[in-house]
């Protein structure tokens, strides 16, 4: 999902729920993020060090930081660390569904309606899906909380360190 995306879907929404669009943004980016497209470069080639998680080249991010056989990039450390920031207060995804159908299909406009397919693209994968390891030090789901982007891992702890890295080199 990209940014044009969530500007779009928030101002459609301020207008049908004023008092709950931000939250619903927020839900929609954090289910977007094991649904975003794969990233390559406009020639078609493959990048040779991309996020794990969003498939950003590194020329594309600010920061990227790497793992053994894994890298993530200063976006996805911020939505993985809000994924983790999430608890059971989350509003259930068929509530936000049929918000977000409320909102998009009252217009009939055709931006609108990709929109909502793009939404509910997001919603088909869940970045809540426990996986088995985190990738960067290898601690279990059983052990920490795991965030899953398409086929990595990370648990908070080396969320946390990927994050003082990037305010170190700010």
């Amino acid at each position: 999902m990209t940014d044009a995306h969530l500007a779009r879907l928030h101002e459609r929404l301020s207008a049908a729920f004023p008092d709950r669009a931000a939250a619903i943004v927020r839900e929609v980016m954090v289910r977007s993020f094991t649904g975003e497209t794969r990233r390559t470069p406009r020639d078609g080639s493959p990048s040779p060090l991309s996020c794990s998680f969003c498939g950003r080249a590194q020329r594309d991010v600010k920061k990227l930081i790497a793992g053994p056989g894994c890298f993530i990039c200063d976006r996805c450390i911020g939505v993985a660390t809000e994924i983790l920031r999430a608890d059971a207060s989350r509003p259930p995804a068929d509530a936000v569904l049929a918000d977000l159908s409320r909102a998009l299909t009252s217009s009939g406009d055709a931006l609108d309606l990709e929109l909502l397919r793009v939404v509910e693209s997001a919603f088909a994968a869940d970045p809540f899906e426990a996986r088995a390891q985190c990738d960067y030090c290898g601690k279990l789901a059983a052990e920490v909380a795991i965030v899953s982007g398409p086929s990595h891992g990370i648990c908070g702890e080396c969320l946390e360190l990927c994050a003082d890295i990037l305010r170190e080199e700010g």
